[in-house]
């Protein structure tokens, strides 16, 4: 399948569904990013029933489940199935790891790829800028001030 992978995927396939789009890029996207490198993130999918109607679907993000790998979890429910649309984008794979029965779904490379080049800086970049430009604009360096933030958080 010939996928367009420019900064509009999410918001063309999930048209409107601001939530869906949230949950696939704040949440597990970035989360699944930060983790160290080899970790096996993904997220499991549970239907959430009422009565005998379906409600929804509750997305959690897990790990690989081995013994060496933190997990975390962060439920979110959606009046959507993401999963067709994700798998039809191949955005996601089942799960690789034999210790993780069905249902649980892992980010592809191309996904993880297309959410760096279009996600905005990290954290990390944001931090470096902020310091480069109080570094910029204060032309006796007078670090004094930020220290004594820094000294007094650590005192407590």
């Amino acid at each position: 399948m010939a996928t367009r992978y420019d900064k509009y995927l999410l918001t063309d396939s999930f048209g409107d569904d601001r939530e869906a789009i949230r949950l696939i890029m704040d949440i597990m996207l970035k989360a699944t990013v930060r983790f160290p490198q080899g970790h096996a993130a993904g997220f499991g999918v549970d239907i959430v029933w009422s009565g005998n109607n379906r409600a929804g679907y509750s997305y959690f993000l897990g790990s690989s489940a081995g013994q060496t790998d933190p997990s975390f979890e962060n439920h979110r429910t959606l009046a959507r199935d993401i999963v067709p649309i994700l798998r039809e984008l191949e955005f996601i794979t089942p799960s690789q790891y034999p210790n993780i029965k069905g249902g649980f779904w892992q980010f592809t490379p191309q996904a993880l790829d297309w959410y760096r080049d279009h996600s905005g800086p990290s954290d990390d970049e944001v931090r470096k800028k902020i310091g480069r430009m109080i570094s910029h604009t204060d032309p006796a360096n007078d670090w004094s001030y930020y220290r004594y933030l820094c000294r007094s958080r650590e005192i407590g």
